[in-house]
């Protein structure tokens, strides 16, 4: 159907920013086009890189914004250290996603306003914050592309597969361990933020590594989804300043794998929570997610999950990307 090109203007190579990248290509993948990734450096390349399971090409900011002049270009996630570059592409007319509030930070605000598009959010809680700034938001879900891989058996009680991080409240999930027997416990795979690690994990927790598998192998798309497939539990106890009420990517990763979905009850109380989403197990503190996990998980509700991973259907949100691009979003912007 024609040529898209995304540009991922981070470094981040885990997490939710490279992981959304990918699964947007594979959507736009599904709905025909042909897609080119792109980061930013002072020279041009030919040859490809690996980023996730797919490739880029380092270019340089004056040929992406040619680019952008001359078909659909995409800023997939930016750091705020990046905003000079987004204001560039921007009024060279590319679009942008921004992720959560903590992107609208130093001069981004400023950036966005170079906008000639919406900006696209993934959960609706961000158009708030991106509506204040008076700027044009169009709501877009993150986009997930399912697994096709056969479930592996069910043979862990509990995992989590968020980064080891202040924000993701492992601490938690290490106290309700520390109440649970071995056979309970929660499985830590992700990354480690090593200032929270030594601060907080081995500081208040200092057995924590006994149940810590590693960090997420980058070059799966679905590590998750598999790893969520062969246990009963996933837990996540994330919570974003401003932000919640939606989906994550870890979310719908447990979902896909058919896992029990055990979330932060601070994740809930936007203006946006999502109906489906509540319907999940949640959480407030260690000793509730102790008493939680000693019990054996009732069986996920397949329609839930089914409901909520059709919602987020790659190639649906891909097309509804594009159509934010084009400017003919039907779910209409703010402000």
């Amino acid at each position: 159907m024609g040529h898209v090109h995304l540009a991922y203007l981070a470094q981040p190579t885990r997490g939710g920013w490279p992981t959304y990248t990918a699964h947007l290509a594979e959507g736009m993948r599904q709905t025909g086009h042909t897609v080119h990734l792109w980061r930013i450096t002072r020279r041009a390349e030919k040859r490809t890189r690996p980023f996730r399971h797919l490739t880029y090409r380092n270019t340089t900011l004056d040929r992406l914004a040619e680019i952008a002049r001359l078909q659909p270009l995409h800023i997939t996630a930016a750091a705020p250290s990046q905003a000079d570059q987004v204001a560039e592409l921007l009024a060279a007319g590319a679009s942008i996603t921004v992720h959560d509030p903590t992107e609208l930070r130093g001069e981004m605000p400023a950036a966005l306003r170079a906008a000639r598009r919406p900006v696209v959010v993934i959960r609706r809680t961000v158009a708030l914050h991106v509506h204040r700034l008076d700027v044009r938001a169009a709501f877009v879900a993150h986009p997930y592309a399912t697994m096709s891989r056969p479930a592996p058996a069910r043979t862990r009680h509990a995992v989590s597969l968020a980064r080891l991080d202040w924000d993701k409240h492992t601490d938690a999930i290490a106290a309700a361990n520390e109440r649970l027997p071995a056979r309970l416990r929660v499985e830590l795979h992700g990354a480690e933020n090593r200032l929270f690690t030594h601060h907080r994990l081995t500081a208040d927790h200092p057995g924590w590594r006994d149940y810590y598998r590693g960090p997420m192998p980058t070059a799966d798309l679905w590590a998750g989804a598999a790893l969520a497939a062969s246990a009963h539990w996933a837990v996540d106890m994330s919570t974003i300043d401003g932000d919640g009420g939606g989906t994550q990517y870890t979310h719908l990763e447990a979902l896909d794998g058919g896992a029990r979905l055990l979330l932060n009850a601070g994740w809930f109380g936007t203006p946006h929570d999502d109906p489906l989403l509540r319907e999940v197990a949640a959480v407030a503190e260690p000793g509730e997610l102790a008493a939680v996990l000693a019990e054996h998980p009732p069986p996920a509700s397949l329609q839930t999950s089914a409901a909520l991973l059709a919602r987020h259907a790659a190639h649906r949100q891909a097309a509804a990307l594009l159509a934010v691009h084009h400017d003919k979003h039907e779910g209409g912007t703010t402000p």
